[in-house]
């Protein structure tokens, strides 16, 4: 003869299976999963990264299309565990490296920003002077040499 559930039985069984499928969701895959790799002697990055190339608009120039869903990104992926953003005057240009510093700064002590200077001159052919590794510091950046 085969057991007969009741309505209790069925509910307590769902619940443990949202228990599980919960704790699965919290148990989501970080940045720091991916490892780490070393840059230089002195910084230790995980190795899965943010390019911030895509947080401008179509064709790497200009604003988002929305902006408040790309400051969500920054926001994300830096929950996620991503501690090195990769990025360059020339995407937007200066869009990016706008928004990481509106929407992530106080830096946190462990978030490497990479920027790549003076590639908008030379992408666009127009003249902007070239950022020091001082001018860099300025503005919230660590000059790496």
């Amino acid at each position: 003869m085969q057991p007969i559930f009741s309505l209790i039985d069925c509910w307590q069984a769902e619940l443990r299976s949202n228990e599980r499928s919960t704790n699965a969701r919290d148990q989501r895959a970080t940045a720091a999963d991916a490892g780490t790799v070393d840059i230089g002697a002195d910084i230790t990055v995980n190795r899965l990264a943010f390019g911030a190339m895509r947080i401008t608009g179509r064709g790497i120039w200009g604003e988002p299309p929305d902006r408040n869903q790309a400051r969500a990104v920054l926001r994300r992926a830096v929950e996620l565990g991503v501690n090195l953003i990769d990025t360059a005057d020339a995407y937007g240009p200066k869009v990016s490296e706008e928004l990481i510093a509106q929407v992530l700064r106080p830096y946190p002590d462990d978030l490497d920003v990479a920027t790549k200077v003076d590639s908008y001159s030379r992408v666009s052919g127009n003249d902007w002077p070239s950022r020091s590794g001082g001018q860099l510091e300025s503005e919230g950046y660590r000059a790496i040499a």
